[in-house]
């Protein structure tokens, strides 16, 4: 979260990397784990990987 916090702003937005996927990441509720996203760029994910989440943040 430090990474995030520290961003410089303004910035250009890379195609590839984390600053790309915190921007283009998309939810997708019919799939289960990671997947293309129809942008081009990023990935969609599914619920499990939201609850992957969750739970290490524990």
């Amino acid at each position: 979260m430090d990474y995030i916090r520290n961003i410089s702003r303004p910035v250009d937005v890379p195609d590839i990397g984390l600053l790309c996927d915190l921007l283009w990441l998309d939810p997708d509720k019919e799939i289960d784990g990671w997947g293309e996203n129809d942008r081009g760029v990023s990935y969609t994910f599914g619920a499990d990987i939201v609850a992957e989440f969750f739970i290490n943040m524990i």
